[in-house]
């Protein structure tokens, strides 16, 4: 199993890490949650589109399993620190 790769920066939370830079295998990406408004047996499904930051790569398609890093109450207007670790669903984009 994957291990967990560090949340470098988060941009947009919204019931959790939406979009943001983090590692993928060892090297940094950008994701982008594609807020699939799914219902039923799969609503839990979350995928994320991730584009290595500075090369021409692959988009992947991945789901996510975040985790908080720390404890304790965050200050004003910070989001808290987070782990992830990510499961390719496809290396197309698609």
């Amino acid at each position: 199993m994957p291990e967990f790769e560090k949340v470098i920066e988060l941009v947009d939370y919204y019931d959790g890490p939406r979009e943001g830079l983090a590692n993928f295998q060892g090297k940094p990406h950008t994701f982008k949650s594609r807020m699939l408004d799914v219902y039923g047996a799969d609503d839990a499904i979350d995928l994320f589109d991730l584009a290595p930051v500075g090369l021409d790569g692959p988009t992947v398609v991945a789901r996510a399993e975040f985790r908080r890093v720390g404890s304790g109450p965050q200050p004003p207007g910070e989001w808290p620190v987070h782990a992830v670790r990510w499961a390719l669903v496809s290396a197309d984009g698609a």
